[in-house]
């Protein structure tokens, strides 16, 4: 079963197209994206770098809700659409 942060990572390497497209991005290596991919954790920064990235669409909350307000965070679904 995927976590909501799991599901926003997912997410935004979909949009990015690609785990090493989304390191590129964000300046990070495939490798740290693929870790906080296995690990299912997100360190503050580079959610506020994905959210960047994405323009919005991934949003730091949703990357790293122990970080930033829980109460803000608006779940990614399994089934949404990338736009």
């Amino acid at each position: 079963m995927s976590t909501n942060v799991d599901r926003a990572l997912a997410r935004a390497i979909q949009l990015a197209g690609g785990q090493s497209a989304l390191a590129r991005a964000v300046g990070y290596t495939q490798n740290a994206i693929w870790k906080a991919k296995t690990c299912g954790r997100v360190t503050a920064e580079l959610a506020v770098k994905i959210e960047k990235a994405t323009n919005g669409k991934v949003r730091r909350e949703q990357l790293a809700p122990k970080i930033f307000d829980p109460k803000t965070v608006t779940p990614i679904t399994d089934d949404e659409a990338v736009a």
